[in-house]
C-alpha cells in the first residue's frame, strides 16, 4: 500500500508515484511549521506529537512519518494505522543528526521482517535512511529496504543529478 494512495499530496519521494509532476513540501519535526506552510508530508521524531496530535494538526490528507531507532519503535510505527510511512536508522553516522548513535543494518532487516509479506504488518511503507549513498546502498538493499531517504549523497555530490540516477538505478521500480 503506498501512502500517498488516496491523499491529495504529489509525492515524489522514492516508492512515490513516479508520475508525480513536482516534489511534495515536506517538513521534518516541527508540526507547526508544516501546518503554516501547508506541506504534503510531515516526518515526526521519537519525542515529536503523537500520530493522533499530528492528525489532529495536520489534516488528513498530509502523509505522516515517524523516526524508529529500535526494534520496538519499528514495531510500534509499523502497528500505528496513523501512520503511513516510517524510517530505520540512521543506519550509519551522519552530520545530519550529529549525536545520533547509527543503528547499523539490523533495524532495516527486523523493518523487513515485519512488513514482509505474510507479516503482522505486511506491505507498510518504510525507508532507511542515514548514511546511504551510492556505495552503501547494496548492503542497504540486502537488508531489506526497498526505499530509502538521503541527503548528502545528493546535495554533496560533484553531479547532484547524476549521484540521484545511480541512487535511483540501485532501487526497485514502484
Amino acid at each position: 500500500m503506498s501512502p500517498w494512495t488516496g491523499r491529495s499530496g504529489s509525492g515524489t519521494a522514492a516508492g512515490a508515484p513516479p508520475s508525480a509532476p513536482w516534489p511534495s513540501p515536506a517538513a521534518n519535526d516541527r508540526a507547526d511549521v508544516a501546518a503554516l506552510a501547508g506541506t504534503d508530508v510531515f516526518h515526526g521524531g521519537q519525542t515529536d506529537l503523537t500520530t493522533a496530535q499530528m492528525r489532529a494538526l495536520l489534516g488528513p490528507d498530509v502523509v505522516l512519518g515517524r523516526s524508529c531507532h529500535t526494534p520496538e519503535q519499528v514495531d510500534a510505527a509499523a502497528a500505528d494505522p496513523g501512520l503511513d510511512y516510517f524510517c530505520t536508522g540512521p543506519v550509519w553516522p551522519t552530520p545530519t543528526k550529529p549525536g545520533r548513535a547509527a543503528v547499523g543494518l539490523d533495524l532495516p532487516r527486523h523493518a523487513a521482517a515485519v512488513t514482509a509479506p505474510g507479516a503482522p504488518a505486511a506491505g507498510r511503507t518504510w525507508f532507511a535512511i542515514g548514511g546511504i549513498d551510492a556505495e552503501r546502498l547494496p548492503r542497504v538493499r540486502e537488508a531489506g529496504a526497498e526505499r530509502i531517504v538521503v541527503v548528502r549523497a545528493v546535495t554533496a555530490a560533484a553531479d547532484p543529478a547524476a549521484a540521484a540516477r545511480a541512487l535511483r538505478a540501485g532501487l526497485p521500480r514502484p
